[in-house]
């Protein structure tokens, strides 16, 4: 079972959001925080009332394998980019959720799926994005359940740009559904 997981504090994470229900079957089942949680083909999809930095609370409600986050992406630059990474703060500095010198638990296969599917979606739409694995920088890193990102970048144009956030849902999509060999 793979979480997807989108906060309300994130316009791209939101949209994504919303566009993965549109482009599947999920029943809804229950409620977390006020909002509709959706099952589907091994899915649990929610959004939270957390920065996605900050939600180091799911494992305590859900049961999955691992979580993707879906998110937004800033950089100074504005760049347009999807990137995809495990968080953590790799020093004494947690300036941005999780502890200090802590990593969360990365699940390599789905970063490696998830760099794939989105170079793919992004080379079959034709956008101008760059697709790249961002740095380990910020939190949750409480979890025990393995956590990445995926993210459009860098900036408001780029988090409701439709055919970006088309492209990084089928992309989650796409990731969601890799099985790893047994």
């Amino acid at each position: 079972m793979i979480g997807i997981v989108s906060s309300v504090h994130d316009t791209a994470g939101m949209n994504i959001h919303d566009r993965i229900l549109e482009l599947g079957d999920f029943e809804r089942t229950d409620t977390f925080e006020g909002h509709p949680v959706h099952i589907g083909d091994d899915l649990t999809i929610i959004r939270t009332e957390r920065e996605l930095l900050h939600a180091d609370h799911l494992d305590e409600h859900f049961t999955v394998d691992s979580w993707i986050f879906a998110s937004k992406h800033k950089a100074i630059s504005g760049t347009p980019s999807l990137t995809t990474h495990s968080p953590g703060n790799w020093t004494s500095e947690a300036r941005y959720g999780g502890g200090p010198e802590e990593l969360s638990v990365a699940e390599p296969r789905i970063i490696k799926a998830a760099l794939q599917a989105l170079k793919a979606r992004r080379d079959a739409t034709g956008i101008k994005y760059e697709v790249s694995l961002e740095v380990t920088h910020h939190g949750p890193t409480a979890m025990d359940t393995p956590i990445v990102f995926v993210e459009i970048g860098s900036g408001p144009e780029q988090w409701s740009d439709p055919v970006a956030v088309d492209a990084t849902a089928h992309a989650i999509l796409d990731v969601a559904s890799f099985r790893s060999p047994d």
